[in-house]
């Protein structure tokens, strides 16, 4: 039985292309367990802020940090004009 529940961008997941996937990787490239780890920092530290009422919010400004953004980087911590800060 194929799954028919739409993602949040309105497709199926039959739909959407596995290797185009953000997080998609090479399968014969070795796993960098250090990259690994700092992703899942980077993930643990936004669902904390999402717990706290923070997330989407500048933690320089406490600004909103705009959707495009964090549809690109779901993990970030600032927004555009506090990218680089």
């Amino acid at each position: 039985m194929e799954d028919t529940t739409e993602t949040d961008d309105g497709l199926a997941p039959s739909d959407v292309d596995p290797e185009s996937h953000p997080g998609a990787r090479d399968s014969d490239a070795p796993l960098d367990l250090d990259v690994v780890a700092m992703e899942l920092a980077e993930v643990t530290a936004a669902l904390e802020r999402l717990d706290a009422g923070g997330y989407g919010r500048c933690g320089t400004c406490g600004g909103a940090i705009d959707d495009e953004t964090l549809g690109l980087s779901p993990t970030a911590r600032s927004c555009a004009a506090h990218l680089w800060a």
